[in-house]
């Protein structure tokens, strides 16, 4: 129990009671879309923190794999008048 209290951080904390509030709401008022959703940002959550990936682990938006600054492969900006 305390090796998975370990593991807690605050962005699958933050995931795990928004998706778990989701679908607490979902079963009461038995709708099915906002339940699924509800456990798939569960699931996802708990992926999320094993692998460390998506926003909150260092790794939100595009990060581009090759940066040029050769001059051939600028783009050339045209100031319309």
């Amino acid at each position: 129990m305390i090796r998975l209290l370990q593991k807690l951080d605050l962005t699958l904390i933050f995931r795990l009671l928004m998706g778990g509030s989701l679908a607490v709401v979902a079963y009461q008022t038995n709708d099915y879309m906002a339940g699924t959703f509800g456990l798939f940002m569960i699931v996802y959550s708990i992926y999320a923190a094993k692998y460390k990936i998506g926003c909150g682990y260092s790794s939100c938006g595009y990060t581009p794999s090759k940066v040029t600054k050769t001059k051939g492969e600028e783009i050339d900006f045209t100031e319309i008048k």
